[in-house]
């Protein structure tokens, strides 16, 4: 009886453990699929198969591996609209591209949750207001593409944080103020990776870091038509 009581009690642990487990699972799923439904709702000129009666890893431009979305490319679609606030409550999502569309408004702010997400690409829409500083909490990002948008505000001091990052695009936008520290520890930055800066056509002012031109692997750096003054180094690593 003690040993039949045993057995019962461990089918009970493991039928409440594998109970909690499902709960969790399915509620972060239907937490992606309440965005992605928030976002159909809020865009227009979507793909045609972006329907109720279709389920979201198989709507176009969707990919998912297993029960979590991973990349959501849409670029070139024309759509327009703005994103829905909740847009980013994606714990897998590892490519977001949006690029060359109609959308506006604000960034999502929710994007800040994405904590996988490795390329993050907006740009050539019409993207307004401030660049969200919950971005620097991406800490896997590698590409930041914001260009060509009617972005306002600063550069976020955050994105400092992402010492993955290596491209960074936001020229062709209305920021201002200075640009946050980027380079490698030594200098008071601490991202060594970069490789592409682009800031060209935005009003950021301020002196040229001399932290920008030590960094060991960046490749391209374009500081034109910007407010940016100051002798460039000597010796540039390049």
């Amino acid at each position: 009886n003690k040993q039949i009581k045993k057995n019962m009690r461990m089918i009970y642990i493991l039928f409440t453990l594998f109970y909690l487990t499902s709960v969790i699972v399915n509620g972060l799923v239907e937490i992606e699929i309440n965005t992605m439904n928030s976002m159909k709702d809020a865009l227009t000129n979507l793909p045609s198969d972006w329907s109720d009666s279709v389920d979201p890893c198989d709507w176009t431009g969707i990919d998912c591996n297993g029960d979590y979305i991973e990349y959501i490319t849409l670029n070139d679609y024309y759509i327009s609209g703005q994103l829905p606030s909740d847009f980013g409550n994606f714990d897998n999502v590892i490519v977001i591209n949006l690029s060359s569309n109609n959308i506006s408004g604000p960034i999502p702010i929710a994007l800040g949750n994405c904590g996988a997400i490795q390329e993050l690409d907006l740009s050539l829409n019409i993207f307004s207001e401030s660049i969200p500083e919950e971005l620097g909490d991406c800490k896997y990002l590698e590409k930041i593409a914001l260009s060509d948008n009617l972005l306002t505000g600063f550069i976020p001091d955050s994105l400092g944080n992402l010492v993955l990052l290596k491209e960074l695009h936001l020229h062709h936008n209305n920021i201002n103020g200075t640009l946050p520290s980027l380079g490698n520890p030594s200098t008071g930055g601490t991202n060594n990776s970069l490789q592409t800066i682009d800031i060209s056509y935005t009003s950021i002012s301020g002196s040229i870091p001399a932290s920008l031109f030590q960094l060991e692997f960046v490749k391209t750096i374009d500081l034109s038509y910007t407010f940016m003054h100051g002798a460039l180094p000597d010796v540039i690593n390049m």
